[in-house]
C-alpha cells in the first residue's frame, strides 16, 4: 500500500487531499466524524495517485461505489491551523454522477459517518470558501480558491 501524500516539514505539514461534492434536495453529502466535525467525503492522495484515482478509491472505501468519471470542479489552496500544527494543503473537489441514496453505510473504519446535510447548515463545513461552489453551479469549468487562515 502507498504512502499518503502527508509530509512534515519544518514550518508545518504538506497534506494533498481530495473531496467529492455533491448535493440533492437542498442537502450536500459530508462525512460527520465523531468530534463533531464536518467535512467532503474523500482524503488523502497516496503516492503515485492521481487525484482522479484517489477520489474513486476513496468513495469506493467510504461508500462502496465506484465513480466512473469524476470532474475536477476546483482546486482550493488551503492554509489552515489544525491540532496545533499549520497545514499547506492542495485540495481538489471532484464531481460526478452518483446514486443518490437516503443513507450511505459508514467508512469501514467507523471513524466517520457519511450523511446529508441540510444545506442552511452549510457553514459547519470546512473550508469557507467551498461556499462560492454552493453559490455558482458547477458549468464545466474548474475553479481556483485559496484559503488562508494564517
Amino acid at each position: 500500500m502507498a504512502e499518503d501524500l502527508t509530509c512534515q516539514l519544518s514550518e508545518g505539514k504538506l497534506n494533498i487531499r481530495v473531496a467529492f461534492w455533491l448535493t440533492q434536495k437542498e442537502q450536500i453529502l459530508v462525512s460527520l466524524f465523531p468530534s463533531g466535525r464536518y467535512s467532503l467525503p474523500g482524503g488523502r492522495v497516496q503516492f503515485g495517485e492521481t487525484s482522479e484515482k484517489a477520489i474513486q478509491r476513496e468513495l469506493l472505501e467510504e461508500v462502496g461505489y465506484f465513480l466512473e468519471a469524476p470532474q475536477l470542479m476546483a482546486v482550493i489552496e488551503n492554509f489552515f491551523p489544525s491540532d496545533g500544527a499549520l497545514f499547506h494543503e492542495l485540495l481538489f473537489v471532484y464531481t460526478g454522477d452518483y446514486p443518490l441514496q437516503e443513507d450511505y453505510p459508514n467508512a469501514p473504519t467507523k471513524e466517520q459517518c457519511i450523511t446529508w446535510l441540510p444545506i442552511e447548515q452549510f457553514s459547519k463545513i470546512q473550508p469557507n470558501v467551498l461556499h462560492a461552489l454552493l453559490e455558482q453551479p458547477f458549468d464545466g469549468q474548474v475553479r481556483h480558491f485559496v484559503n488562508r487562515e494564517f
